[in-house]
């Protein structure tokens, strides 16, 4: 990384929590029912996650979706999440590589998740 690809890093920062590198599975469901998922977190914080998804679903910036977390059964953290909980797309950033073509999304949690 180039000294000035780690600046614009840096000021692209945008989480309030640090990261774990929890590996949850995640559903998103549109406000019509439709779901995107399971796929498997890239890493979950108080505030948020980050999930990696296939090309074709249309997420964008600004939209809303219900998130359902399901940890392994052999997990001992409670997150207190008996239902869904609601969620921002903050950002999205294509991965080219391979055979398949996957979206980064970073999701905002309207109320924070307790480890």
């Amino acid at each position: 990384m180039f000294q000035n690809d780690a600046a614009t890093a840096l000021l692209d920062e945008r989480r309030v929590c640090a990261r774990a590198d929890h590996r949850w599975d995640v559903t998103l469901v549109r406000d019509d029912g439709a779901t995107i998922g399971p796929y498997r977190s890239d890493n979950i914080s108080e505030s948020g996650l980050h999930v990696t998804v296939p090309v074709g679903y249309g997420l964008a910036v600004g939209q809303r979706y219900e998130v359902l977390i399901r940890k392994p059964a052999t997990s001992r953290e409670n997150c207190g999440l008996d239902d869904g909980i609601y969620a921002t797309v903050v950002r999205t950033q294509v991965k080219a590589g391979g055979d398949q073509h996957c979206i980064g999304v970073g999701l905002r949690l309207d109320q924070p998740l307790f480890f």
